[in-house]
């Protein structure tokens, strides 16, 4: 029978039965060794700047990302417009400050709920990774509410008034958005080499996968033509 408080007399007692000695002996180690080395207590405060954290989580996550540079960037912007704090002083208080200031110098929502979402995801990826000791900062806080405007589009005379007014590349790649759902960049960057009958391959794309997607023989013929 192992009989153990590890954390000393007022702590948790354990009792736990074995069916040879050795193994008791063997659990007994183990609980002291475990037990006692005191990580139920808080672990201090993570004193570090954020830019710090913000290059860690560049090293090990960002750079993988297609758009790593630009959201490290506007990651290091906010952190200057926070006043270059250090990890301990981010915090819901402390943001909340930051993005009625942005408002009020006329950033859209969108763009700081956006912002709200890149700082918060540094701290969720390090945690995740276990570079980050602390309770996440900005856990609790909830993005502003964004009016979306409805979705504008076009009337199919709409449509064909719209492609009467254009000719060569111009012509084929809005065909081609028309027909496929593909943003401009998508379409404007295809090579003549991802055209195949009777289909377009779509490489780089905004989520870095590629997409293949049918199109009609017409279409092929449209933009295959040289």
């Amino acid at each position: 029978m192992v009989d153990v408080r590890p954390q000393g007399r007022h702590g948790k007692r354990i009792r736990k039965r074995f069916g040879t000695k050795s193994e008791a002996q063997q659990y007994e180690r183990w609980v002291v060794a475990t037990q006692n080395s005191k990580d139920w207590k808080e672990k201090p405060a993570d004193r570090s700047p954020l830019t710090e954290l913000i290059d860690l989580w560049w090293k090990h996550y960002g750079c993988t990302q297609k758009s790593g540079e630009n959201n490290k960037q506007e990651l290091l912007n906010i952190s200057s417009d926070m006043g270059s704090p250090r990890a301990d002083q981010v915090s819901i208080t402390a943001f909340s400050n930051y993005r009625a200031a942005r408002l009020e110098s006329g950033l859209k929502v969108g763009s700081i709920n956006r912002r709200h979402m890149m700082l918060s995801g540094v701290f969720t990826k390090l945690i995740t990774l276990g570079h980050y000791h602390n309770p996440h900062p900005l856990k609790g806080l909830t993005k502003l509410k964004d009016n979306v405007k409805e979705m504008a589009y076009l009337e199919k005379h709409q449509i064909a008034d719209f492609l009467g007014h254009l000719s060569g590349d111009g012509l084929k790649v809005s065909l081609l958005c028309l027909a496929t759902g593909a943003r401009w960049g998508e379409a404007a960057d295809l090579t003549r080499e991802k055209v195949l009958k009777f289909k377009c391959t779509f490489t780089d794309t905004k989520n870095g996968r590629d997409r293949t997607v049918p199109i009609s023989e017409s279409l092929y013929k449209q933009i295959a033509d040289n």
